[in-house]
């Protein structure tokens, strides 16, 4: 990314450097041609007045004060009358003292030399405005581009390799501090990222070291009573047990021993459903203008593009109690199935207040799930038939019901059996 803000501005600097030469080399020929054609239109008036005089008075001209014109008398600073005769050698000496600002004109009576004065090129300042306008405009963009590169080029490049390293399981990877409040909210966030998943990493593995704990107690626990129960069956079936008595005493033994065993595989089956994900995140109160300004930023363009008639339906601006970035969760995941499990053709969303707290209807067209397997929308790994071949894990809604009773809320899912477009509303409740 820098190398090629770099060659930006190298651009930048070529096309400022084209721009003068180009605007200097258009500018001096017409300029030159303009003027040059101005004072030979006054050579020849000057000349027209040498005749002039010379045939009205048949004598030579010797001042310009004779001129009928005298405004010509303001370009001529030095007018001489040489005489009748003047050799090639003396009119080129004359000519070339001059630096060019003198003509030698032979008239009827003789030669005269003609010294006048070039006037600075009024016009000269068309050309400064434009190498300033150019200058300028140089000068901005070089602005822009330095601003662009110190405050977001540079500081960009020094973050763009700590989501690689997170991907790869890095977490030691100190987040670069960079002075750009531009990147601020970035940098907590990815901070916050690294943190997050550290402590899931932690959790995980305490987890996992937990139950392997408690399975491998509960599988030698098991061994004491199995022990027990192998013997009196070992016994019962050599006839060990001659009384009526003993081998009462016998089964007694083997059913407190079963007991026990069923006591251990409930405790087995209770560690297996506990729940295997973990939420920990801090209730307050959010007003609900905060939400759904951000899932209109967020589906708007989204919608439009997929061609999904999206509407989002008027709402009360309440304050709400929970978790902001929590219930954005919830309802963008319900929309995300919304969008993969509907028919593509529309997705609402209605709310719906009373004296406790609001009602979030999610609704879209398209639901082909049975009736039967709406109680289970919300179950662990469950998947409806209307799935198909699409991929999922079953976990969207089973989660999404979590975080809503974290937040004190429910999550509901309900069929609009009078429509004829199969829609589903899924319902997210929070309270006041």
């Amino acid at each position: 990314m820098k190398h090629k803000i770099n060659k930006i501005i190298i651009n930048v600097i070529i096309v400022f450097i084209l721009l003068l030469v180009g605007a200097v080399a258009l500018y001096f020929p017409v300029i030159r041609k303009k003027t040059d054609r101005q004072y030979n239109v006054s050579i020849n008036r000057i000349k027209h007045e040498i005749q002039r005089y010379e045939n009205q008075y048949r004598q030579p001209c010797r001042s310009t004060d004779e001129f009928s014109n005298g405004a010509l008398a303001d370009f001529v600073t030095c007018y001489t009358y040489l005489g009748n005769s003047m050799s090639d050698d003396e009119i080129n000496k004359r000519l070339s003292a001059e630096d060019g600002n003198v003509f030698v004109y032979k008239g009827r009576y003789g030669y005269y030399s003609v010294e006048y004065l070039r006037e600075k090129d009024d016009n000269r300042y068309v050309l400064y405005v434009i190498i300033a306008v150019i200058s300028f405009a140089f000068a901005v963009c070089m602005c822009v581009l330095y601003y662009i590169k110190r405050t977001i080029i540079q500081p960009f490049d020094g973050l763009v390799e700590l989501p690689y390293q997170l991907a790869k399981g890095n977490l030691a990877m100190p987040v670069i501090q960079v002075k750009s409040k531009l990147f601020k909210k970035y940098i907590w966030g990815m901070d916050m990222l690294r943190d997050n998943i550290e402590e899931s990493n932690r959790r995980q593995l305490e987890l996992i070291r937990e139950k392997k704990v408690l399975l491998l107690s509960l599988a030698h626990d098991l061994k004491t009573p199995l022990s027990v129960i192998k013997l009196y069956s070992s016994a019962l079936k050599k006839n060990l047990y001659k009384t009526e008595e003993k081998r009462q005493q016998v089964a007694e033994g083997i059913e407190k021993n079963v007991n026990e065993i069923e006591t251990y595989i409930s405790q087995i089956t209770t560690a297996s459903n506990e729940e295997f994900i973990d939420f920990q995140f801090e209730n307050g109160m959010f007003y609900l203008r905060e939400v759904f300004d951000y899932l209109e930023d967020y589906y708007t363009e989204k919608m439009r593009i997929t061609m999904i008639d999206f509407k989002i339906c008027r709402y009360p601006d309440i304050l709400v109690f929970g978790n902001i970035d929590r219930t954005i969760e919830v309802l963008q995941n319900i929309i995300e199935n919304a969008i993969k499990y509907g028919d593509g053709k529309k997705i609402w969303i209605e709310c719906n207040e009373d004296s406790e707290g609001v009602c979030i209807s999610i609704c879209n067209t398209g639901c082909d799930m049975a009736e039967n397997e709406m109680p289970h929308m919300f179950d662990s790994f469950f998947r409806g038939s209307n799935v198909g071949k699409r991929p999922g894990s079953g976990l969207g809604l089973y989660i999404c019901r979590k975080l809503m009773l974290k937040m004190e809320g429910q999550c509901m899912a309900r069929l609009d059996k009078d429509s004829e477009d199969k829609v589903i509303k899924i319902d997210v409740i929070l309270h006041k």
